[in-house]
């Protein structure tokens, strides 16, 4: 049988011809894309088969750009399709989602050419038009973002968009038409939240001290739990204004109502507020006000589970303020999702460090450098983070959880001691620590210290089922408090009665 690309060759002149070579490339990745199915070696088959497909043709070019976005490698993907639209700039068919990936991997600048061409024929595209519009604020030309942003739909995203996007190019000159550009927003239920935080901060950056609190009140009195966000831009704002009580008052109240006591960012902002320290605006111009628009929305489409948009969205906030650490960290938390782990962690590496967001991400980067088998830089970053700030346990429990990982439980008891010491008198929520420590001493035969930490977990909060479980078995397996025992495990069974292992233990 002829080979199908040698038939092609023969019979075929022109574009038609390297259809029939693209075919032949495709064959390839559709052979590698089979092996794939399942299989970490076939996705390794998959991508070198798209590798070898991208070197011989457009259309090869094309599938490799797909396999590699269907994979989540987005830089991959749109360096492929930059090198199809490179050959055949006229197709059509591959401009938007190159555009799209071209957004999602923070090329800005080089998405702006591919908005121009998807709106030659797509005139009132949203995404399309809200680029260049960015592009025209981006060089201070306030009057041509405003005309161009007038081309887009108001459909979909954009009725949400569209409004925010405007209100912020006219915030710097116009507050008064800024205001009214967010009206329309007040209609739909699900965009009033945003409506008037943005009103808050559109009110804050003109100066307008009592509308921006009365909105910042609106948004808080709304929500079913308070944003991380709106509680950092609200505490800011009554910091600023000398309110340090009310301020002091309101991150307390996030703390507890929350239940995220160790949470850094706010610890930060009230340790600032309790010395009557006041922070810099949150948002201090148009640009950031924009920046702020793209990553409530990404943020909104995280948790929507649309993590394509998030990236998009996202980038572009970061593109407008390229230092934001809110933005990086959700970009970073994104691609973990995507288990692009190197990636994220190049992203997290951009957080300032010495900031409380900067902390988080190095807690993340550590797990990370876990992931990739980077086991002693992991320890290392972890070690460093103890030492410079001996009031915190975090990065102790986590260099102690990757220790206890990797069965290094001598180690891994060692770190949790200096946990431990550090704690002074425990309180409920440090309960997974003494139960984290007893394994370390159980595995490592130290079962009167191990046994006394599973106590005092179960002091702490009464009813853990891994904990009864775990002291429960150990009992029983050294013969030891048998009638006890079984009462443990029992308990630990009505708690989580599907668990197969506290089922096993029972049995």
């Amino acid at each position: 049988m002829v080979p199908i690309i040698q038939i092609c060759d023969a019979v075929m002149a022109g574009k038609l011809a390297q259809l029939c070579r693209g075919l032949g490339a495709a064959l390839l990745v559709l052979a590698g894309l089979t092996a794939a199915t399942g299989t970490a070696t076939g996705a390794a088959t998959g991508a070198a088969a798209a590798e070898r497909a991208s070197e011989g043709s457009v259309y090869g070019k094309y599938l490799a750009g797909r396999h590699a976005h269907r994979n989540n490698d987005a830089v991959a993907a749109a360096r492929y399709y930059a090198e199809v639209l490179a050959e055949d700039p006229d197709n059509e068919l591959l401009l938007h989602p190159a555009f799209l990936v071209t957004l999602a991997v923070g090329q800005i600048d080089n998405s702006v050419p591919l908005a121009k061409k998807l709106l030659r024929t797509q005139k009132r595209d949203v995404l399309g038009n809200l680029v260049l519009t960015l592009n025209a604020v981006m060089a201070g030309d306030f009057a041509a973002a405003e005309k161009q942003l007038s081309k887009a739909s108001r459909r979909r995203s954009g009725a949400l968009l569209v409004p925010l996007v405007k209100a912020w190019t006219l915030a710097g000159s116009q507050p008064d038409k800024a205001l009214a550009a967010l009206a329309p927003l007040k209609k739909k239920k699900k965009f009033r939240l945003f409506e008037a935080y943005h009103r808050a901060l559109i009110n804050d950056l003109a100066g307008r001290t009592e509308a921006a609190d009365a909105a910042f009140r609106e948004v808080t009195a709304k929500q079913d739990f308070r944003s991380l966000r709106v509680v950092e831009a609200y505490g800011g704002f009554l910091a600023r204004q000398g309110r340090f009580d009310e301020a002091t008052a309101f991150y307390r109240s996030y703390l507890e109502e929350v239940r995220d006591p160790d949470n850094p960012m706010i610890l930060e902002a009230l340790q600032r507020s309790q010395s009557q320290q006041a922070p810099a605006r949150l948002v201090p111009d148009v640009k950031a006000g924009l920046a702020e628009v793209f990553y409530g929305v990404a943020a909104a489409a995280a948790q929507g589970q649309t993590r394509e948009v998030a990236k998009v969205y996202v980038q572009l906030a970061i593109h407008l303020k390229p230092s934001s650490a809110v933005a990086l960290t959700l970009l970073g938390g994104l691609l973990d999702q995507d288990e692009r782990t190197a990636e994220a962690n190049a992203v997290y590496a951009r957080i300032e460090h010495q900031t409380a967001y900067g902390w988080r991400a190095r807690i993340r980067m550590a797990d990370n450098l876990n992931r990739l088998d980077k086991i002693e830089a992991a320890a290392k970053l972890l070690r460093s983070m103890a030492t410079e700030r001996p009031e915190r346990i975090d990065a102790l429990v986590a260099l102690g959880d990757i220790l206890r990982g990797h069965e290094r439980y001598a180690e891994s008891a060692g770190v949790y001691d200096q946990a431990i010491a550090r704690v002074g008198k425990p309180e409920t929520k440090h309960w997974t620590l003494f139960y984290a420590r007893g394994i370390s001493r159980e595995r490592t035969q130290r079962w009167p210290e191990a046994e006394r930490d599973f106590l005092t977990s179960l002091e702490l909060k009464p009813d853990q089922a891994l904990v009864l479980n775990y002291l429960g078995y150990s009992w029983i397996d050294r013969g030891e408090h048998l009638d006890k025992a079984r009462k443990l495990i029992e308990r630990a069974v009505e708690l989580r009665p599907r668990d197969g292992y506290i089922i096993d233990s029972l049995g």
